[in-house]
């Protein structure tokens, strides 16, 4: 894929839209569903304001964009906001699988 076209106008906060850029995928995303609001930004967010034409428009304006210079601001903007997996594993899940153990050892 060369990107994410996330036309949904009621995302919250997308998953999809977290996982594209932590890959290095830019992002094209509907200015009514906000979720641009969530990072700074970056040609590698691109708001689309609505509508087909918009959308026609953004699609084309990305097609002719140097794609190597996109891919590098995604893979930026993921390296600087979203964590990687190695962190969420380190700050989130370990500590939780570490007290289970322990407390499974205790019951023993």
């Amino acid at each position: 894929a060369d990107a994410l076209a996330l036309a949904s106008e009621v995302e919250t906060r997308s998953q999809a839209m977290v996982e594209a850029l932590a890959s290095g995928l830019p992002v094209l995303v509907a200015a009514k569903s906000g979720v641009h609001k969530l990072l700074p930004s970056s040609p590698a967010l691109q708001v689309v304001s609505g509508g087909a034409d918009a959308w026609a428009s953004a699609l084309y304006d990305f097609a002719s964009t140097s794609r190597p210079k996109l891919q590098a601001a995604a893979v930026e903007l993921g390296r600087k906001y979203i964590a990687s997996w190695e962190e969420i594993l380190a700050e989130d899940l370990l500590p939780a699988w570490q007290q289970a153990a322990r407390m499974q050892l205790t019951r023993s």
